[in-house]
């Protein structure tokens, strides 16, 4: 129980970094003198958003921090099953749990990948739809 435990909070710290990551060089752009002014367009600017495909664009960045996000935590899952299989100590249901653990996370990640591929290339597509440009 405890090692769930450790694991989801661990998860959890990770997928909060990585929002923050990606969420604060574009909150740092804002100038502040722009806040004050309330010049809303010159913020939306300064964060990229005035080029007129704005719905695309966010929901494609979303997908994009959702899969890293979930890539983040396959992978760590793939260290887990390791962790497993390295302390095993002879105990093959401990190597049974290990190997399962790791093919599931392996498939996930496959899975993972072909669907930030798939989904790249449609947002690319509607985006270029969208506005015109190539």
């Amino acid at each position: 129980m405890k090692n769930k435990l450790l694991i989801g909070f661990v998860m959890l710290v990770l997928a909060v970094g990585a929002l923050f990551t990606v969420l604060v060089p574009q909150a740092s752009a804002i100038d502040e003198a722009q806040l004050r002014e309330g010049g809303l367009q010159e913020i939306g600017e300064a964060l990229g958003e005035a080029d007129g495909a704005e719905l695309p664009a966010r929901i494609g960045n979303f997908i994009n921090i959702l899969l890293g996000v979930l890539g983040v935590v396959l992978v760590l899952i793939i260290v887990y099953a390791g962790f497993l299989w390295m302390t095993a100590g002879g105990d093959t249901e401990q190597v049974k749990k290990a190997k399962s653990w790791m093919i599931n996370a392996v498939i996930g990640l496959i899975i993972i990948l072909s669907s930030y591929a798939i989904s790249s290339f449609v947002i690319e597509k509607l985006v270029q739809t969208t506005t015109g440009v190539s």
